[in-house]
């Protein structure tokens, strides 16, 4: 699981979007993002044992996720984080 701020003008994750916040998704070329302030919780998966299955560790903000793709390491990222580690 990883928490991304969503696009309000494409829908798309922050993270499709390189560091010259075009949209990187396909024919979207959306500029500059819209981000929403508040993130959201979406699914992550990974491979095990040749299958693709939900990754349900909350991934800590600000960390390299993907090759090239770091997560968001904003401060209500961060307070969400703490709030769900402290919950479990």
């Amino acid at each position: 699981m990883i928490l991304t701020h969503r696009c309000t003008a494409c829908g798309h994750p922050d993270y499709f979007h390189d560091r010259d916040n075009w949209c990187s998704h396909g024919n979207c070329r959306r500029h500059p993002p819209e981000l929403n302030p508040e993130p959201e919780l979406i699914p992550s998966f990974v491979m095990r044992d040749g299958v693709v299955v939900l990754d349900e560790e909350l991934k800590m903000p600000g960390q390299r996720w993907l090759p090239g793709v770091r997560l968001c390491g904003c401060e209500r990222c961060q307070e969400i984080f703490a709030d769900r580690a402290v919950a479990a």
